[in-house]
């Protein structure tokens, strides 16, 4: 085989190692309350809460998600808001929407792609929002869920000994090479 064909192989094999999942971690934080604004919109962002985790060492995330509501235990619909995470937009509930005229809790979850688990690897997560029409800002108990996940060990050991095959075969091409 030769040295590209092993290498394409090769990273095809590491992009694919399966993962055994470690487990869960789930962290919340309190329903939210904030205070009454009509006029001058968008306000200024407020700050929830900040989630507190940790990820723990040799494991990776593998998968998350938010998950909260518009209106709480308080008052079942919530002001316009746009709800953030670590800067990235989770929710988003327009004035005149179900969620600020319902009569029951509007459920909203956000799940995070590959590209911004490392927004999540620190271990502490921000949550903010900015009112975006009168009344109250009004959510429920948030909750992130992070799922983690750590190399199978034969599969480690399959790609290492890839790495060195890979190697061997380099140096046997760059020998035919040069002589």
């Amino acid at each position: 085989m030769r040295p590209h064909a092993l290498l394409s192989a090769l990273f095809l094999t590491a992009a694919a190692l399966p993962m055994m999942t470690a487990g869960t971690i789930t962290a919340t934080l309190p329903e939210f309350n904030g205070t009454f604004q009509n006029a001058n919109f968008p306000q200024p962002t407020v700050v929830v809460g900040s989630f507190s985790y940790t990820i723990p060492i040799g494991q990776r995330i593998v998968a998350a998600v938010f998950s909260s509501t518009f209106g709480n235990s308080t008052v079942t619909n919530t002001a316009g808001v746009d709800v953030s995470a670590g800067g990235i937009l989770v929710g988003s509930c327009a004035a005149l929407a179900p969620c600020d005229t319902a009569a029951t809790v509007t459920p909203f979850s956000f799940t995070f792609l590959p590209s911004s688990f490392s927004t999540l690897a620190s271990g502490s997560l921000v949550v903010t929002a900015t009112q975006t029409s009168g009344n109250i800002i009004r959510l429920g108990t948030e909750t992130l869920s992070i799922t983690t996940a750590t190399p199978e060990p034969g599969s480690v050991a399959l790609l290492g000994l890839g790495l060195i095959s890979l190697g061997v075969i380099r140096r046997r091409f760059t020998r035919r090479t040069c002589a």
